[in-house]
């Protein structure tokens, strides 16, 4: 079994979580996925506290130990348990009415292969291009995490050419799509309500997202990506780099801490209401 060496490198850049919107875009095209997150969390009202809690039950995950993981995996399925409905509408394949969970395996294996493709792109594109090998460690760790999870190995592809080509196989499909829905969680996600921040902040941060995301998903959320957006894309693309040879690794990884003191700091977060 994969040591999670390669994961715990990459997910260790704080850069990392310029790619938290992209990610959530590519999950919320998928209309079963869209329905949860709009049925059962404050995600369009809070999307700070949603960010806070998602990145807390992932730092543990990717970096905890093996109790600090189990605590964060049984948290997750508590929260999973409560998340099941109907849709409202018709999405894709799915007409409106069609049951959904949060324990579907193939929505979960689809979260996971979009975080496994963000982080590689994130870091391939802000931080430094990859060493050979390191792309199949990458994956081979996000396959290991993703059966602790309890995603059937069937849905993960052993191999990391394996893993592209279900990547790109749904990203050509019709599985995914861009419903009302979708698009009102796009807003929130692109243009969060932060009181003290006029909406004009957002938008370098939106043109990055832009940049980042799957061509297809890019137009099918109609984001615009001509030479403004493009320049900015390069200026952020350029600043991570720059952070990236300048500051030392040790002083960059404030997961990699913030994981080994989780418990004794706030003990009781995980086991909160959500």
């Amino acid at each position: 079994m994969p040591d999670g060496r390669v994961l715990r490198r990459v997910a260790g850049e704080p850069a990392l979580i310029l790619g938290a919107p992209r990610a959530l875009l590519m999950q919320v095209a998928h209309p079963c996925i869209a329905a949860a997150v709009a049925d059962h969390s404050d995600f369009r009202d809070g999307p700070w506290l949603r960010l806070w809690r998602t990145l807390d039950a992932m730092v543990l995950l990717v970096f905890g130990s093996e109790p600090q993981r189990c605590q964060a995996l049984a948290a997750v399925r508590r929260t999973h348990d409560r998340v099941q409905g109907r849709l409202r509408g018709d999405g894709g394949p799915w007409r409106g009415g069609t049951a959904y969970t949060a324990h579907d395996p193939d929505a979960q294996a689809w979260v996971l292969l979009t975080l496994a493709d963000t982080s590689e792109t994130i870091f391939d594109r802000l931080v430094r291009r990859f060493h050979p090998g390191e792309r199949e460690a990458l994956w081979a760790d996000w396959r290991a995490l993703g059966q602790f999870f309890g995603i059937p190995p069937r849905l993960l592809p052993e191999r990391y050419s394996g893993y592209r080509a279900r990547l790109q196989q749904t990203l050509d499909s019709d599985l995914l799509a861009v419903t009302d829905t979708t698009r009102a969680l796009a807003r929130a996600i692109l243009h969060p309500k932060v009181a003290f921040l006029p909406r004009a902040m957002w938008q370098p941060a939106v043109s990055l997202t832009a940049g980042l995301l799957p061509a297809r998903l890019r137009v099918a959320y109609d984001l615009p990506f001509g030479a403004r957006q493009r320049l900015e894309c390069a200026i952020w693309t350029g600043a991570q780099r720059t952070t990236w040879r300048l500051v030392p690794r040790a002083r960059r990884s404030l997961p990699r801490l913030y994981a080994s003191a989780r418990l004794s700091i706030r003990p009781a977060l995980l086991a909160a209401p959500r």
